[in-house]
């Protein structure tokens, strides 16, 4: 079966928009020792709140790029995008913490039909360390978004248009997408709820919960159950997990082809299905209905797996 590329994180452009989310840390300590001796090493942390306002915005797609901290974008009314951020600075002491603040540097601009927001960290853009910050956004209804992060979770809700997040630690959540839906974390839940179209949503750690209709799937983590729930299109689906359960609840009278496969765990089929070649509690191939559309493959190695029509 076809499964949809994984996502990457390749160079902005039009129909994909980019959020960046930034971590903050708090005081850290660093022992170091020298013969006898021991030296402990502290910093400290400074907060700010910064806020940013684009009004007449006149293109589709909006990037989010920070680091070290949580995103949120919401939808809003009008064609203005406003942004809070939390910039932390740190240093060895509270003001040189609050000095560093300054090397945060935070934009919000419209420029070739998209709106970017970006805070960096200017001396060392890839390595900030111990600086962060976070964005709580709004965008006008229908915005396309692109989001990106080192470190936090995301959250996305009610924005209707197609949505990419990209983060190496945290939660993603997204409600109400629509079109394209991509999300990759390193380590992290994964929870999609009113979406329709394709969703590719994949955690190197933990469970994905999708809810969706008319949507064509490839949800893929290495530990963690997944669930799905609602409707397929036609096309090819694909749920996968080295460890952890995976639920399949779809409308009774679904039809569609199965392969479904586990090493340690028991497969259950509510539905009447025709099998082709071996089947056994580990392996089940065959379909429901005469001619289905829509095809579903499920492969999990330590774990059980269910296909259900909803009650």
């Amino acid at each position: 079966m076809r499964t949809p590329n994984p996502p990457h994180r390749s160079p902005r452009h039009p129909g994909h928009p980019a959020v960046l989310v930034l971590a903050v840390i708090g005081l850290v300590g660093l022992p170091a020792v020298a013969g006898c001796e021991s030296v402990v090493i502290t910093g400290q942390r400074a907060t700010e709140t910064r806020e940013l306002t684009l009004t007449a915005v006149t293109g589709s797609l909006v990037v989010v790029e920070t680091f070290n901290g949580p995103v949120t974008v919401r939808a809003g009314a009008g064609d203005e995008v406003r942004a809070t951020l939390e910039v932390t600075g740190w240093g060895g002491n509270r003001a040189a913490a609050e000095a560093d603040r300054a090397n945060v540097t935070t934009t919000l601009e419209e420029e070739a039909g998209r709106v970017l927001l970006r805070a960096v960290y200017a001396p060392n853009p890839t390595s900030p360390g111990n600086r962060g910050a976070s964005a709580t956004v709004t965008v006008p209804a229908g915005s396309e978004l692109d989001i990106g992060t080192s470190n936090g979770a995301v959250t996305v809700d009610g924005i209707g248009a197609a949505v990419r997040v990209v983060t190496s630690n945290g939660a993603v959540t997204v409600v109400g997408s629509s079109g394209d839906t991509v999300i990759a974390t390193s380590n992290g839940e994964i929870r999609v709820t009113g979406a329709t179209g394709t969703i590719d949503a994949r955690s190197s750690n933990g469970r994905a919960t999708v809810e969706a209709s008319d949507a064509v799937v490839a949800v893929d983590t290495s530990s963690g159950e997944i669930r799905f729930s609602g409707s397929l299109a036609p096309g090819d689906s694909r749920l996968a997990t080295s460890n952890g359960a995976v639920q399949v609840t779809l409308p009774a009278g679904a039809t569609f082809a199965l392969d479904a496969s586990t090493s340690n765990g028991r497969i259950t089929v509510g539905f009447p299905i025709t099998t082709s070649g071996a089947a056994s509690e580990t392996l089940v191939q065959g379909r429901i209905g005469d001619v289905p559309e829509v095809a579903i493959e499920i492969e999990t190695s330590n774990g059980d797996v269910t296909v259900e029509p909803a009650r």
